[in-house]
């Protein structure tokens, strides 16, 4: 039996495989990206003398996702990669056709600098469109209450940041850059957002209590 979750205390999950025999192997399902899970493993004898092992832990592999689409003048083409709890709404102000829209999920920072506390990483590229033709790419990245929970979150703190190659560092959005439109949290359907003109590298962030 395997005893599994994203937190080491209840962990949330179980797994059972009731055979005898002295090697098992149990596949997990449904396991989001991009995230560490704990677990502990039970196994017990035929004489019934169980033992449990301590907490270990591994993380799962980053994601991917592209769609090739048409964008028609002034009407929103809405992305969502559930794996992710990402969603990305684009608006054109020409008719484009078949452009690729990528979205990468990452479990580290790519440029070798994180943020402080917990962050989730988010890769935004595209190929047969221009910036001058996006009127506004709004993106959403979700949170758990788990997140908040387990890690500590204080829940205002939540934010989208973007990288300045510049600068060397991340910058939290705000709206007084030309390229914000506008951005925020919604505390009730735990997600950040942020209405932007162009793609780029961003993370979704939270200091920790």
């Amino acid at each position: 039996m395997i005893v599994y979750g994203t937190k080491t205390t209840g962990y949330g999950y179980v797994e059972r495989n009731t055979y005898i025999t002295e090697i098992h192997q149990i596949t997990l399902t449904g396991l989001s990206p991009s995230t560490t899970y704990h677990y502990t493993i039970n196994s017990t004898t035929r004489c019934g003398t169980s033992t449990t092992s301590t907490d270990h832990s591994f993380r799962t592999a980053d994601m991917a996702y592209e769609l090739r689409t048409n964008f028609t003048a002034n009407i929103p083409v809405t992305i969502s990669v559930e794996g992710i709890n990402t969603t990305i709404k684009i608006t054109t102000n020409v008719n484009i056709s078949n452009s690729s829209i990528s979205v990468i999920s990452h479990s580290s920072s790519q440029v070798n600098k994180n943020l402080r506390g917990i962050e989730k990483y988010r890769g935004l590229s595209y190929e047969g469109l221009r910036d001058k033709e996006i009127d506004s790419i709004i993106i959403a990245v979700g949170y758990s209450q788990e997140d908040v929970d387990t890690h500590g979150i204080n829940e205002s703190s939540p934010g989208l940041y973007w990288f300045n190659e510049s600068s060397d560092d991340w910058l939290k959005i705000n709206n007084t850059w030309n390229w914000v439109n506008d951005n925020g949290i919604d505390t009730e359907d735990n997600y950040v957002w942020a209405n932007l003109t162009h793609f780029s590298y961003y993370a979704w962030a939270a200091r920790l209590l």
